[in-house]
């Protein structure tokens, strides 16, 4: 096996574990929500995806949140909720 393969493999997993390799939410789209600020004034319980009812704060986006929810888990991740703030 070749050393310098090993090596990275070694630092990855040693990054992991010491909590540089992943996003606080385990989700990178919803980490990266904290950068938005409509996103953020929607996500009442800052968990990184607005839901359905965090939506209904704008009125009339049922349709366009329908529309958005790709996965269809009844919230919105940013990249979702990009393109429901564009139709919206």
């Amino acid at each position: 096996m070749n050393i310098r393969w090993t090596t990275g493999i070694g630092i990855a997993v040693v990054a992991v574990v010491l909590g540089g390799g992943l996003p606080a939410t385990g989700h990178p789209a919803a980490d990266r929500s904290a950068e938005d600020p409509a996103f953020r004034k929607l996500d009442a319980d800052r968990d990184g995806f607005v839901s359905r009812e965090e939506a209904k704060q704008w009125r009339d986006s049922a349709a366009a949140f329908s529309e958005t929810d790709q996965d269809r888990d009844g919230r919105l991740n940013r990249d979702e909720f990009i393109k429901f703030h564009s139709l919206y």
